[in-house]
């Protein structure tokens, strides 16, 4: 049986989900305001949308740092995937688009609009609590489950699950954020990506690998809500993947029971017999007696009652998120010539 269980795999019967929209064509369409969060290309801040006045999670991307990093098909391919993806647990675009040129010193930049999710990064609060009871990780976990359900049927993989990935909505539900790394595929791929820590060892291994390196990650993930620790853990990340190769993971001490027959379910290392990537997939999670008292109808209609519900003031309260200081100035222009124009003129089109 291949690594791959994919051509076998249950289709999930996942209930349409119709996210906000907007349209929009240029920042002129919104009152932008507070850095939420710095990424390798640029920030993301609030926006106010004029026309709806709705808020908004402004992506924006400096096109010099992506050309320098040679990241323009990352970039396509990231909207591109979020164009294609719509779930109530997943931080869902309504519009991308590129400033024309006259639009002045906008013409740096190339940008995303994303849901405004408030309650702040799942990250922060898993910090700060040290580690969670099962309860709580078997209901965030679960949504995650969802989510690789979802995505899996439609051949993606997100290949960077990880807590600094994942914000808290207003009703202490998750959302799956940055799909840098995603990608489609129908079969296996080999591309070596991701955050050492929770990388799967075929991953590593360079062989070609599916969407069980996705349930291996969610088992990472799992240990460290519980723990507050990953299993896998070194000085460097070369150290990092001689552990996961040999499959040697530290248990912490405080890991049992359920929780710890779960976490070695994602962590089988033979991909074709890890949890979620057999032929029932995500079916056969939820049968984990790890999640024995999730619903999970109702934990996907957004039914059941969160574990922790975040504060907010006021609607623009952005309080939940680290403070940045602003940027001063533009970045350089990208320079273009006639045989390299500029790649995202065609940015705006679907």
């Amino acid at each position: 049986m291949g690594a791959d269980e994919r051509s076998n795999a249950v289709v999930p019967d996942v209930p349409i989900y119709e996210g906000p929209t907007i349209k929009a064509t240029s920042t002129n369409d919104f009152i932008i305001t507070t850095t939420l969060g710095k990424g390798s290309f640029g920030r993301v801040r609030l926006a106010r949308h004029k026309e709806s006045n709705t808020l908004w999670a402004l992506k924006i991307l400096k096109k010099k740092e992506v050309l320098q990093h040679n990241a323009i098909e990352h970039v396509f391919r990231e909207k591109k995937i979020l164009a294609a993806l719509s779930h109530p647990f997943i931080v869902n675009m309504a519009v991308a688009f590129d400033d024309p040129r006259s639009a002045g010193p906008s013409l740096f930049f190339v940008y995303i609009v994303l849901e405004f999710v408030q309650g702040g990064p799942f990250d922060t609060r898993l910090r700060g609590e040290g580690q969670l009871k099962d309860d709580e990780s078997a209901f965030y976990t679960a949504q995650i489950v969802h989510i690789f359900e979802y995505m899996h049927a439609k051949c993606y993989l997100y290949r960077d699950l990880k807590p600094d990935n994942l914000i808290l909505d207003m009703t202490g539900y998750i959302k799956l954020a940055d799909f840098g790394f995603a990608v489609y595929c129908e079969t296996l791929t080999k591309t070596l990506c991701g955050t050492p820590d929770y990388m799967a060892p075929e991953i590593i291994e360079n062989g070609g690998y599916g969407k069980g390196v996705d349930w291996w990650a969610l088992g990472i993930v799992l240990c460290e809500m519980l723990t507050g620790k990953t299993p896998f853990v070194a000085d460097d990340p070369m150290e990092t993947y001689k552990l996961i190769l040999k499959n040697s993971p530290k248990w912490p001490s405080d890991l049992e029971g359920a929780g710890k027959a779960a976490v070695k379910k994602y962590l089988t290392k033979n991909a074709s017999e890890r949890m979620g990537n057999g032929k029932s997939g995500g079916e056969e999670c939820k049968k984990h007696k790890f999640y024995k008292a999730i619903e999970w109808g109702k934990l996907l209609a957004r039914e059941l009652q969160a574990p922790y519900d975040p504060f907010v003031n006021f609607e623009e309260d952005t309080s939940n998120f680290d403070e940045y200081p602003e940027s001063k100035g533009d970045p350089e222009l990208p320079e273009y010539t006639e045989d390299r124009p500029d790649p995202f003129v065609n940015f705006n089109e679907t």
